[in-house]
């Protein structure tokens, strides 16, 4: 690959798209990756990781350098948001991040390994790059604070769809629609906080938008960013099928036919016929439920509940709502919680897991 200064590496801007699981973001980061001078990455979670030690450090020292880069593929998710799929040659990127120092700082540490993902080297002149991933949802301000030209594109989609769509694919811990439903509602009313609170910073993008008007809305994200629109990234999935099989090479063979059951889709162009598979998926208890629990927060985004609830069906399904929500906060402070705890403790939590799932 092309050798990056800290000078070139600083004037690469780096946004992000955030929202829920299963709204579209692995979509637009796919359209996004057409574009010869965009690199959109797969998910991990590095950042978040280091974010917390990294953070107020003036410089980088050598030792600060050999932390980061000896534990980036010991970071290893369940999920696959990890390195492993990247393709990165571990050996030029240490020698690239050693380049940097000693006048360097943590987001460029950060956007030289960007800059090593295996798409890179299909690309001459990367002038943007774009980080995918639902959980910086959580951590908005914090990348703001590290950041303050980074902005934000968060995908939108309809609760009922999102909600039937992670639970085939048991996105969340608890595979049930109560706590899935609570998700969506948290998710969904930090956004619209967020955009409320950084009106220039965060754009609010539909999925349904983007599945039926694509062009218009890739347009408009493109000026967002200040990306100059190219044609080709509306056939993103006629050369998509390197990256699909490189992603799935690098996976056991349990995350690769998870990872083909999530993203085989990206394979042809927008459909929409996913629009309306949730009325399929989905039981009357079900939808209820979620009208219920997602009900205020999908009509100020525009999605009208299906059922109008009476007070009798409320007080019989109050339980659920309750105890899902119960479960849906402890989950969610755990996990904002984490990424504050020291670093070292988390890096010994993360090779214990991975000892113990090898």
């Amino acid at each position: 690959m092309q050798p990056y200064t800290v000078k070139k590496i600083n004037n690469i801007p780096f946004h992000y798209i955030i929202g829920i699981e299963r709204s579209g973001t692995t979509l637009l980061s796919h359209i996004l990756n057409a574009h010869p001078q965009v690199l959109a990455t797969q998910e991990a979670r590095f950042m978040l990781h280091y974010w917390q030690y990294f953070k107020d450090l003036p410089t980088i020292s050598n030792e600060d350098l050999d932390l980061f880069f000896k534990h980036l593929w010991q970071i290893k998710e369940i999920d696959a948001t990890d390195l492993r799929i990247w393709g990165i040659d571990k050996s030029e990127l240490y020698q690239q991040l050693r380049t940097l120092l000693p006048n360097t700082h943590f987001l460029s540490l950060c956007k030289m390994v960007y800059l090593h993902y295996f798409m890179a080297a299909t690309k001459t002149d990367i002038q943007f790059i774009i980080d995918k991933n639902p959980l910086y949802t959580l951590f908005v301000e914090n990348w703001i604070a590290q950041d303050p030209n980074a902005k934000f594109v968060a995908l939108i989609r309809d609760y009922r769809a999102n909600i039937a769509s992670r639970l085939k694919h048991q996105i969340d811990p608890i595979v049930k629609v109560g706590f899935t439903a609570a998700k969506w509602k948290y998710y969904n009313e930090r956004i619209l906080q967020l955009q409320k609170k950084y009106p220039q910073k965060i754009k609010l993008v539909y999925f349904e938008d983007l599945i039926t008007n694509t062009e218009k809305v890739v347009k408009n994200i493109c000026t967002f960013w200040g990306i100059v629109f190219k044609e080709e990234m509306l056939q993103y999935y006629k050369n998509n099928q390197t990256h699909y099989q490189q992603t799935q090479a690098a996976l056991s063979e349990q995350e690769a036919a998870q990872f083909r059951a999530m993203h085989g889709n990206l394979q042809s162009p927008p459909s929409k016929k996913v629009l309306g598979k949730w009325q399929q998926q989905l039981s009357n208890f079900e939808v209820y439920l979620a009208d219920w629990i997602c009900g205020d927060t999908a009509k100020r985004m525009g999605y009208m509940p299906t059922n109008k609830l009476h007070l009798a069906q409320k007080i019989k399904w109050l339980p659920y709502k309750y105890w899902y929500a119960f479960l849906f906060t402890c989950y969610i402070n755990w996990v904002q919680v984490y990424f504050y705890l020291p670093l070292k403790w988390r890096l010994w939590k993360k090779r214990k897991e991975n000892r113990m799932s090898s």
